[in-house]
């Protein structure tokens, strides 16, 4: 019974620090952003010093996600050599995937501005909204394909968004997931903040690695 608890120990703390880790060096990797977000104010002026500062999160994001699905296949990693393989291994195309994000992301948030003081084209307002939260949840198709498999940018834009409607079951899953983390983040940011990095990612993984398999048969 002793080593078995020993044994349980050993494992859960492990795991714990794992999942520190790892949103650790996710932190640190977007310390870019953390500055521009705690020296300027969040407006119209300032937008510009938010898009650059953005510009790093993708492959941190994709680092966390390669680092969270090798967890779940191999019970146990190298938290920081893990992550920083990941990074380096999925820069490029994180890069590109969310360049290509903030583009779109910008481009309808402007839209959605200047709709606001065109009355006459209010009644676009709606399909903006619409098509800023399939850019965002992309995401959660994106990253984790991005990681597994060699795929175009193109591609990776195409298939995340089909996956969005043909597996719209695992889509409101993972959204429930993303959603109830930026609730929880109001009434207790400082435990969300050294976790979301890491559990998030981790529980997408998990939802999706059987759909993450199909989609590769199927497309890829």
């Amino acid at each position: 019974m002793k080593d078995f608890t020993d044994k349980l120990y050993y494992r859960v703390a492990n795991t714990a620090l794992t999942f520190l880790m790892i949103n650790l060096w996710f932190l640190l990797a977007n310390s870019l952003f953390i500055t521009v977000f705690f020296l300027f104010e969040l407006t119209i002026e300032n937008s510009l010093f938010y898009i650059l500062s953005l510009i790093p999160t993708a492959p941190a994001v994709a680092a966390s996600f390669f680092a969270m699905g090798q967890f779940l296949e191999d019970g146990d990693i190298n938290a920081t050599q893990t992550f920083f393989k990941g990074y380096k291994k999925n820069f490029r195309p994180a890069l590109m995937y969310g360049m290509s994000q903030i583009i779109l992301i910008c481009i309808l948030g402007f839209n959605y501005l200047h709709l606001r003081l065109t009355p006459n084209l209010s009644f676009l307002i709606p399909l903006t909204l619409i098509l800023l939260v399939g850019v965002l949840l992309t995401n959660l198709y994106a990253f984790p394909i991005l990681v597994r498999y060699h795929i175009t940018l193109k591609n990776l834009w195409i298939v995340a968004i089909v996956s969005l409607y043909k597996h719209w079951v695992r889509t409101l899953l993972n959204l429930f997931i993303v959603v109830s983390f930026l609730l929880l983040f109001f009434h207790y940011p400082s435990i969300i903040i050294v976790s979301f990095a890491s559990v998030v990612p981790y529980l997408i993984m998990y939802i999706s690695k059987d759909v993450i398999i199909k989609i590769g048969e199927t497309y890829l």
